[in-house]
């Protein structure tokens, strides 16, 4: 026996109600199932991304296994060997520019870093600035050494050169026949 024949009204509100838990489902289906495809995709840009596009995630090769890294948007470091890697970016490193004891001030807060860097097959130079003291550096990089070589201290020693005269910079760029020149930069400041 039809037990909707017996009760309209009954009848009539167990399909609404049934049409409802439908569409609540389906609601909440659709939703699970764009929140999974969204992460799916998130994932697969991140994947993507890390080897094709280093520099969306602040990771710039400059060469002969030196990277200049982003430093959660407050300035950046020039490390050497990819100590951490992940796809094309560099994690971490040891750094080169500036130094561990130039980087931070005694009490712990960041001071130097790097404000531009350029490179070609056979040089490196570095401009940075420092949050303190706002004394300008500029510093050289010879790629003469093994790009194999994770000695950071021995790079530090003999490749590179550090100066806080601009004018002393540029003649030794000069002298040294490295046509590289920073982005929107007043030497003089």
């Amino acid at each position: 026996m039809d037990t909707c024949a017996n009760s309209t009204s009954a009848c009539g509100e167990t399909i609404i109600m049934d049409k409802f838990f439908r569409l609540v489902f389906t609601v909440i289906f659709i939703v699970i199932f764009g929140i999974i495809d969204i992460q799916l995709r998130f994932v697969g840009f991140m994947y993507v991304s890390v080897r094709a596009c280093p520099e969306l995630h602040g990771s710039y090769n400059l060469g002969h296994n030196v990277y200049m890294l982003e430093n959660d948007g407050h300035g950046r470091f020039i490390v050497l060997g990819g100590r951490n890697m992940d796809g094309r970016v560099c994690l971490t490193g040891d750094n080169l520019v500036p130094e561990m004891s130039q980087w931070y001030d005694s009490l712990g807060r960041r001071a130097e870093y790097v404000v531009d860097a350029r490179f070609d097959d056979r040089h490196i130079i570095a401009r940075t600035d420092n949050y303190q003291t706002h004394i300008r550096k500029y510093y050289i990089i010879t790629k003469d050494f093994p790009a194999e070589m994770n000695d950071a201290d021995e790079i530090i020693r003999h490749h590179i050169l550090s100066f806080t005269d601009s004018a002393e910079f540029i003649v030794r760029c000069e002298k040294d026949s490295i046509a590289l020149h920073f982005k929107n930069c007043d030497m003089g400041k």
